[in-house]
């Protein structure tokens, strides 16, 4: 048997191998540093204590694998175990921040040169390692991926002896949920860098180490005044280098050499220092560049690559000035090349020179092809669809730093670890546009400014000197400048990550010119290490303004304005006849002169832009939307009007006929009123228009989505006089609302003015509006209670009752309670947005004459802050609003009750749809979607839980395969405010809208909860 003595020493050399450092004291959690063994689960992990939110010490525990949270955390092994803050089963701890310590007694002959070596990962974000009471700007995020610790992580900061290390771990809130940590690394002294082609000062190349103090530098010479022509450069002895101004400290990778005087003084004047670099055949010297620091005492006043300047000048002994990117590109030949720095001596003092790096084989020129008109990152739009993780983005080019090297596409970053949300800070993705930045882990990068160019192009048929850009927008760190044709636009992304914020108006206007234009957006990486970089940005070029209502044929929804002839419409998909798959609608160009005349407000879309000719058929024109932030779908109807040519036989929404044609193309003829009222789903909807026609065929919408509104005895809408049908104005008294703030004082609620609203709350609408106290913008800290009373007249009444809506609260609502029983609902976004009431929310607790409803909304804070309640939802007392009955063979279109898939419930489909019935999402079949049907996922997945008769359920995203994204995008949907399940959806039971069979479909045997 192996002694445990010599155990520690094997898992650093493992530690050493993986990571080049020679290990000198382990720190992994879970670890027990004497014996070298991981520790059991569930046992106190002495080497660490926890200090939680309140203060608390304890000394935490390691977590034992019995299911979640591992899975989706990282599993434990036998170098390390996640430690946790109590024995909560789950891991779950009120949110705020947890600082793990763990002392070291380190024997190090250079402590100065030792740093943490390895790996970490936590819940839910590291936010700093402190090294003896000294922050090292260490970042870590996510539990299902490590974070591997920067090569120089705490350098300088230990000391021979006595070492205190504290990982400061946040937790998000709301609410207590799963928090820990997990070490798996030592402190070591790190290994010089391999660098084939190192120029590196003080460094001798064939033994792989420093050079000495007062040893020649073999590979250096100076020439200059007073030392009578070209001299061996000397390793100016650590001891001596000047204080003032300080010298950066030497490290195992370059050190400074000088004279061969021991405080290397010298006359004033210019001294050249000579290196020489042998680039082998193999390399493409053409491309070879600089990726190196420079430092000097005192200034560089040029460096030369074979007798040719770079132009590059540096000043300063405290930090390393990288070389711009590309510097030197086009100077070196394969063989031998001469590199001088010719470095000034002002004055009788110190002179001397620090190199740190190497010559690189840059990338090739980067070929970029034009957008035309939109700029999304991470978005391709030949193929109308996201990139994906990891890959590349072929329409961006990320330029890093000066001498960081990066010349190339950026890099898709990973949205299923950190620091993409839900793992991380940073903004989720949308549906049209991804994070890009570097290709590490993580997007990490070097500190310094980033350049991430595009192409756009503009046709001549845009205006361009109205062209500007129209979207919104984050970084991460914040921006300096956006430049248009080379031109400053004076607005950057001010670095807010986890917010996408709108463009300024009119940003870029009169830059812009037709053809080909070239938009770039530097945006600084802030901090001292290797922390993320990136960008954001769901933006168009265009002349015209976003409105998300608005949804009329040929109008950009992306503040492109009317679309050129030919342009794809990308709001609307044209199935023609006897075709499998949907394209994009076009814009006509030259409709026939019978019809209604194109307009700035809407134009007529069809199969391409001359006279849309097609096949003698029906044809389906499709309109994908998500009702904007501030409409609730209880509310929503479309308003307007429409034409279809030859004529328009139907629309359909989510599935269900709205019962209404139109004639011939002649002219625009109005919608119903309240067009689709009640038929609206929280968040995607589909509109389908079916259009008859011989030849041609297209289609004319000139409409926009309104929100409905009307004497409503049980509407319970904050700001809303139910009678009248119509909002209250600012300052009026809400005398629906009874108001208690934290010290029992109850008083009637009052409406807050457009202008009291802060700017970070959901807007107001003319639906319902924010209430509070007087004084609302500084309330106490505390819980306030806003009661309604509503009266229903039966008992049939009281229980088919339940609240359909929505709600946003500053800072967050807390509760609900019907006549005072709590549900237990609270707000996910806050006060930034809408968090809706789930399915049947109350049915149950209702009761036959009046009913309370109270809404607690915690304000936290230790002083005077905002304070609000914005509730827009009605009482429903009859049946909810009628969605679209799955029966045996199809679709119950008609209504009439059978399940037969006759003609009536088939018309204008080729054949009857048929399938499983399901809810996707619902994956423990009980008919409710919550944080259970995640963990089911990861149970199945990771645990070897039994599987379920329905895949299609556990296919969230629907991509045709189940992973560990299908959790996180449940979890995203019911705490983050993200869009919810695919189609069918989870509150209705529906069908697969992959086609039996094909590569999507993954099956459905059985759902009960919908049988």
């Amino acid at each position: 048997m192996m002694p445990r003595a010599i155990l520690p020493l094997i898992f650093c050399v493992l530690v050493s191998a993986r990571l080049s450092a020679q290990c000198l004291v382990t720190i992994s959690t879970g670890f027990d540093q004497e014996e070298g063994l991981a520790l059991e689960e569930g046992v106190p992990d002495e080497d660490y204590i926890v200090t939680d939110p309140f203060g608390v010490d304890a000394v935490p525990l390691t977590l034992i694998t019995d299911g979640f949270p591992i899975g989706p955390w990282l599993a434990n092994s036998e170098e390390s175990l996640w430690i946790v803050p109590n024995a909560d089963p789950d891991a779950n701890g009120p949110p705020g921040q947890y600082v793990y310590t763990i002392e070291i007694d380190l024997d190090a002959p250079e402590p100065e040169l030792a740093t943490i070596v390895g790996r970490w990962a936590t819940d839910n974000s590291g936010t700093d390692v402190i090294i003896n009471g000294n922050p090292s700007g260490v970042r870590a995020g996510g539990f299902g991926a490590w974070t591997d610790f920067p090569a120089d992580a705490g350098a300088g900061l230990f000391v021979d002896g006595f070492n205190t290390i504290e990982f400061i771990v946040d937790n998000a809130p709301p609410g207590d949920n799963p928090t820990g940590l997990r070490v798996e690394a030592c402190i070591g002294s790190p290994l010089p860098q391999e660098r084939p082609l190192n120029i590196s000062t003080g460094f001798n190349r064939a033994a792989n180490a420093t050079f000495g103090d007062g040893e020649e530098d073999l590979h250096y010479t100076v020439n200059g005044p007073g030392t009578g022509g070209e001299v061996a450069a000397t390793a100016v002895p650590a001891g001596n280098l000047p204080d003032f101004p300080p010298w950066r400290p030497n490290t195992i990778d370059s050190r400074w050499i000088g004279l061969a005087d021991p405080n290397s003084v010298g006359p004033a004047g210019e001294y050249t220092y000579k290196t020489e670099v042998t680039i082998p055949d193999e390399i493409d010297a053409s491309l070879v560049v600089f990726d190196a620091g420079v430092a000097s005492d005192d200034e560089i006043v040029d460096v030369l690559v074979n007798e040719n300047s770079i132009g590059m000048t540096a000043f300063g002994t405290e930090n390393l000035t990288p070389f711009a990117v590309g510097a030197g590109r086009g100077l070196f030949r394969s063989g031998v090349n001469a590199i001088e720095f010719v470095v000034n001596n002002v004055g009788d003092s110190p002179t001397g020179l620090r190199v740190d790096g190497q010559l690189v084989e840059g990338p090739p020129p980067v070929e970029q092809s034009p957008n035309l008109f939109s700029i999304d990152t991470g978005f391709d739009d030949e193929n109308g669809e996201l990139i994906g993780n990891g890959l590349q983005d072929d329409h961006w080019v990320m330029i890093g730093p000066p001498g960081s090297g990066l010349f190339e596409f950026a890099g898709i970053v990973r949205d299923d670890q950190w620091p993409v949300a839900p793992a991380g800070p940073w903004v989720a993705p949308t549906s049209r546009a991804r994070w890009i930045g570097t290709r590490e882990i993580s997007s990490n990068g070097p500190p310094g400014d980033y350049t991430f160019r595009i192409l756009v192009e503009l046709p001549d048929a845009v205006d361009a000197t109205e062209a500007r850009l129209v979207g919104r927008w984050t970084s991460d760190n914040a921006g300096r400048e956006i430049r248009i044709n080379g031109i400053s636009a004076g607005a950057a992304p001010d670095g807010n990550f986890p917010v996408l914020a709108p463009m300024p108006p009119d940003l870029g206007l009169g830059l812009f010119e037709n053809g080909v234009n070239t938009v770039e957006i530097i945006v600084n990486n802030a901090g001292d290490n290797l922390n993320p970089v990136g960008l954001f940005v769901e933006a168009a070029v265009g002349t015209g303004t976003i409105d998300p209502s608005d949804v009329s044929t040929g109008i950009s929804g992306r503040g492109i304005g009317p679309l050129p002839a030919g342009i794809d419409d990308e709001r609307y998909t044209v199935l023609e006849p006897d075709a499998l798959e949907a394209r994009p609608a076009v814009v006509v160009g030259s409709p026939d002169a019978s019809w209604a005349p194109n307009s700035e407000t809407s134009q007529w879309v069809g199969l391409d832009g001359e006279a849309s000719d097609g096949i003698a058929g029906r044809y389906v024109y499709a309109l994908d939307i998500v009702l904007p932030a501030g409409v609730n779908p209880m509310r929503a109807s479309l308003a307007g009007e429409w034409a279809a040519a030859s004529r328009g036989i139907d629309i359909a929404l989510n599935g269900e006929s709205l019962d209404v044609s139109v004639g011939g193309p002649g002219g625009l003829v109005p919608l119903p009123d309240r067009f689709g009222l009640g038929k609206f789903l929280p968040g995607l909807n589909v509109f389908e228009f079916t259009v008859e026609a011989d030849s041609p065929t297209a289609l004319r919408v000139e409409a926009s989505l309104t929100s409905v509104t009307g004497p409503n005895p049980l509407d319970i809408s904050t700001g809303f006089a139910e009678i009248a049908g119509e909002t209250l104005g600012g300052g009026e008294e809400d005398d629906g609302y009874i108001v208690s703030d934290p010290f029992g004082i109850g008083e009637p609620a009052i409406v807050l003015a457009d202008g009291e609203v802060p700017g970070t709350w959901a807007g107001n609408t003319n639906t319902s509006r924010w209430i509070g106290i007087v004084g609302a913008l500084a309330a106490s800290p505390g819980d306030y209670s806003y009661r309604t009373t509503v009266a229903l007249d039966s008992e049939e009444q009281a229980n088919a009752a339940f609240i359909r809506g929505v709600v946003a609260a500053d800072d967050i609502l807390v509760d609900v309670l019907i006549n005072e029983q709590s549900t237990g609902f609270q707000t996910v976004s806050g006060f930034v947005a809408y968090t809706e009431f789930p399915p049947d929310f109350g049915k149950g607790l209702f009761l036959p004459g009046d009913n309370d409803i109270d809404f607690v909304v915690q304000n936290g804070g230790e002083a005077g802050n905002p304070s609000g309640l914005r509730v827009d939802a009605v009482i429903e007392t009859g049946v909810a609003p009628p969605q679209r009955e799955v029966c045996d063979n199809g679709i119950d279109d008609d209504n009439d009750g059978d399940t037969d898939c006759d003609d009536a419930d088939c018309a204008g489909n080729v054949a009857c749809p048929t399938g499983t019935p399901f809810r996707r999402g619902d994956t423990t079949q009980d008919g409710v979607l919550n944080i259970t049907d995640a963990v089911k996922i990861f149970g199945i997945l990771f645990l070897g839980d039994p599987d379920i008769p329905c895949a299609e359920a556990k296919d969230v995203n629907n991509d045709g395969d189940v992973n560990i994204t299908d959790g996180i995008r449940i979890l995203g949907f019911l705490f983050l405010g993200q869009p919810p399940p695919q189609a069918p959806g989870h509150e209705n039971c529906g069908l697969d809208p992959d086609e039996p069979g094909s590569a999507g479909d993954l099956g459905c045997e059985s759902d009960p909860a919908c049988e």
